[in-house]
């Protein structure tokens, strides 16, 4: 949030269940200038029911950070954002997703996404065409939906889950190997057993590493992203859902955008 306020000047509200991310948030914020102070705000809050300070029509836009996949549904939260959002504007999120390639037929396939979802505490993950319904439901129309993670690898950079797999430098190659994967778990364990962390840390160590095996090999089969982007907008008030084409990245998105009839010309606004 502090970046894109320091990028942008806007005004940014977050919201999230855990108030340990909040008071990281507003101690890393102390430090910086009033004016960046004053244009962050942090809530802990159930994006399913948004509190009372997140007004109806109230925002120009709204944005989800690797938050959808960890709700069952995701129309309650879209449907949030769509509350909160002027008509008109855009509703957008980066999301874990399976790729179309997923088969659900597939057994190897299902193993890792349930190694996925039991490691990183998500809930059904599902693929861009099942997203796209959910968005839908909660009156939003899609207009770009496409796989991030891809086009680095067509601009020429590494896949996302060589850092979790090989590793890109030094360090990372010697955490990613299989002794350095066994000394952080073996590191972890020591330190709750003198009680210097947690109760229930290595435990959760175990979960993360399951998730990150899991998505690493799911990365490399192509059948799953972190980085899934989807945008949708909010149709005038009373009127329903009419989706049209999907953009398949930004160079689609721009002509769709500009040629949409009720983008930022909403009357009243």
């Amino acid at each position: 949030m502090r970046r894109l306020v320091e990028f942008t000047g806007a005004h940014i509200s977050g919201i999230t269940i855990c108030q340990y991310q909040v008071n990281r948030a507003k101690k890393i914020t102390a430090g910086l200038p009033k004016w960046s102070q004053e244009r962050l705000q942090y809530t802990v809050g159930d994006y399913n029911q948004l509190p009372e300070n997140f007004k109806e029509n109230a925002f120009d836009a709204a944005y989800f950070m690797e938050s959808l996949s960890h709700a069952e549904d995701r129309t309650p939260p879209l449907a949030q954002a769509r509350k909160i959002v002027k008509p008109g504007h855009l509703v957008g999120a980066w999301q874990w997703m399976l790729t179309p390639a997923f088969n659900y037929s597939d057994a190897y396939h299902m193993d890792l996404k349930r190694g996925m979802e039991y490691g990183g505490g998500l809930r059904n993950l599902n693929k861009p065409d099942a997203r796209h319904v959910e968005w839908n439901k909660a009156g939003l129309e899609v207009l770009m939906s496409y796989d991030m993670g891809e086009d680095y690898i067509k601009r020429g950079w590494l896949g996302w889950w060589i850092a979790v797999t090989d590793g890109h430098d030094l360090p990372s190659k010697l955490t990613s190997s299989y002794y350095g994967r066994r000394l952080t778990m073996a590191t972890v364990s020591v330190l709750e057993w003198f009680g210097i962390a947690e109760a229930g840390t290595y435990r959760t160590a175990l979960m993360l590493e399951h998730c990150g095996y899991s998505s690493a090999v799911s990365g490399e089969l192509g059948i799953f992203t972190p980085a899934w982007v989807t945008i949708g907008i909010v149709p005038p008030e009373g009127q329903e859902v009419k989706q049209g084409p999907i953009a398949d990245g930004p160079e689609t998105f721009a002509q769709i955008l500009d040629k949409h009839p009720y983008y930022l010309n909403v009357e009243g606004w």
